[in-house]
């Protein structure tokens, strides 16, 4: 079985739950300028978002200037029987399958269809238990092979998967899906670990949308939407959704909302204009390949999250490795939070020696930001570097511990949390 990464993809999952259980009581609205407003956020609407702050005293934030919104609710671990669905919009849903017609599954407090409309736009199906029991075989599934088949399938008895054609149906019991060979078979969920789908030529997934949305919403059970717009009245909060229609959640079942406005850019909504990921060891200068970066998630597909504190936005980028970034026009600064990735803290192998891991921000290839060496129990390093006038910008992740290269393998996992260009 191919290893896709030493921590799979259910511990990224707890860990972000136990994350954010130990995360702030209160609302935090983040502004652009890294300015944080805590209180209660009461509404959103009109253009600005209401915060009542201490001695309920009451603060608005104009919606233009806010990047995020953390909600102080708890998460929740996935349940064993949740399957989780990613769309090639970005989307997540997680949560149990119900029975009856259409289809659909429990998730965030509400029932989302999944019928032919849905199933389109579809990237890949999991199972909670599945995972588990493929992690306590000996791993979790890895990349599907790149060839033409549409559809990819892993099994609890098809540890390698299997091709398939087409997946016909999301039942209450399972998959309904029509083999290479064109006969159908249903796949139990206690039995599915995976199924990845709508691959173009060579295994490719579907395209992302051309115009990223406008608002990312992340719910308590590991939902996530986007949409143009939110509005929060109370206790429900409102919004359209492209697959779904009107969707309304509970305020209790909220955990974050990122936006994204005229005054900044996230660097994860860019395309960077080289990636470096095979640097040079500095004291041996030998070479290591580790996993590709990846945008708003982590290595298993998980949440951005460094001590704790969860990020909607940014890049995972693994040691050895170098991003750079066209200045867009008018873009005056860049802020990010760097820190080692949560992930590491469910890694068995050496735990007891912690990472060391250095941030680099380099402008027109001059080191403007050195955070040095930092471990997984380090929080996050605040970066504000002056851009104006400049063309590029480099992320620099690197490994300062030759003595230890193996270890890098494992615990060399970096995340840019909220990495953005501001104009102001």
């Amino acid at each position: 079985m191919r290893l896709l990464a030493p921590v799979p993809f259910l511990a990224a999952l707890l860990l972000a739950a136990c994350g954010a259980a130990s995360a702030l009581a209160e609302d935090q609205v983040l502004a652009v300028d890294e300015t944080e407003t805590r209180g209660a956020v009461t509404t959103i609407a009109d253009g600005a978002v209401a915060v009542t702050v201490e001695k309920g005293k009451a603060q608005t934030v104009p919606l233009d200037r806010v990047v995020e919104i953390a909600f102080g609710n708890r998460a929740e671990p996935p349940a064993a029987k949740a399957v989780r669905i990613e769309f090639a919009t970005g989307d997540v849903v997680v949560g149990l399958p119900e029975a009856g017609a259409p289809a659909a599954v429990r998730a965030g407090g509400r029932t989302f269809p999944i019928g032919d409309k849905q199933l389109d736009r579809v990237h890949a199906i999991s199972t909670v238990g599945g995972l588990a029991a493929a992690v306590a075989a000996g791993g979790a599934p890895g990349p599907a092979p790149a060839n033409d088949s549409p559809v990819w399938v892993w099994t609890q008895k098809e540890a390698d998967g299997f091709p398939a054609d087409e997946v016909v149906a999301v039942g209450a019991a399972g998959l309904k899906i029509l083999d290479a060979s064109g006969n159908e078979l249903d796949i139990p969920w206690d039995l599915l670990v995976r199924v990845e789908m709508n691959r173009r030529p060579g295994g490719a997934p579907a395209p992302a949308p051309a115009k990223p949305a406008r608002v990312l919403l992340d719910t308590t059970d590991g939902c996530r939407l986007s949409c143009e717009s939110i509005r929060l009245q109370g206790d429900i909060l409102l919004l359209e959704h492209d697959l779904f229609g009107k969707v309304d959640l509970v305020r209790a079942r909220l955990s974050r909302a990122s936006f994204r406005g005229e005054g900044f850019v996230f660097l994860s909504d860019l395309t960077p204009a080289n990636a470096d990921e095979n640097m040079a060891l500095p004291a041996a200068g030998e070479r290591r390949t580790h996993h590709p970066w990846r945008r708003d998630e982590n290595f298993q597909g998980g949440p951005l999250a460094v001590r704790g504190r969860l990020f909607s936005k940014g890049i995972a980028a693994h040691v050895h490795s170098a991003l750079t970034f066209a200045v867009p026009e008018g873009m005056t600064r860049f802020i990010a939070r760097a820190g080692v990735s949560d992930e590491v803290l469910g890694a068995d192998f050496n735990a007891n020696i912690p990472a060391r891991v250095t941030f680099r921000v380099l402008v027109d290839s001059q080191v403007k930001f050195e955070s040095g060496p930092k471990s997984e129990s380090d929080a996050a390093v605040a970066i504000d570097v002056p851009v104006q006038g400049a063309r590029q910008v480099t992320l620099e992740v690197t490994w300062t511990d030759p003595k230890r290269p193996v270890l890098s393998y494992v615990k060399g996992r970096g995340v840019w949390g909220g990495a953005r260009f501001i104009r102001g």
